[in-house]
This record gives structure tokens, sequence and C-alpha cells, in this order.
């Protein structure tokens, strides 16, 4: 179960990808979609799974703060390409 839960945001992180390189609006939304995703998820994830399967924890976040960290140096570098 927790490998298809860091699965499933992947078509989003694509469309955000695909979109920030075209410099379109989707790709802006798609990118702070996918910042949600890898922020709040994990977190929750982290609570209910913290003291049984505290390995599994550390390798989830590690995974999720992967995308979300390339997802927000994409915004920030794109940043003046939604401004107008």
């Amino acid at each position: 179960m927790a490998i298809v839960d860091m699965l499933w945001p992947l078509p989003v992180g694509i469309a955000a990808f695909i979109g920030l390189l075209r410099k379109r609006l989707y790709g802006f939304a798609a990118g702070l979609m996918e910042f949600a995703i890898g922020v709040y998820f994990p977190l929750i994830f982290a609570f209910q799974r913290w003291a049984t399967y505290r390995e599994t924890v550390f390798a989830a976040i590690f995974l999720w703060a992967i995308p979300s960290v390339l997802g927000i140096i994409c915004l920030w570098t794109n940043r003046n390409f939604f401004e107008r």
C-alpha cells in the first residue's frame, strides 16, 4: 500500500514538469498541487505509522521530499513567467 501511496501523485508531477517547461499556467497549478501532496500527505502518513513502522516512515518521507523540493525549485525559478 505504501508504494501505491507514493506513486499516485506521479501524473500530477509529470503535468507540472511539462507545464513548467512550456511556461503554461497549468504547470504552475500542477506544481502547487504536487507541493501540497508532497507536504501534507506524508505528514498524515507519518503520524499514522510512526509507532509501528518507523523505517517505512523515514523511507516514505525521503521519497516524498525529493519531488517536493524539485517542485519548489521549479516554481521559484519560473515565478516571473506567471506574473504577466
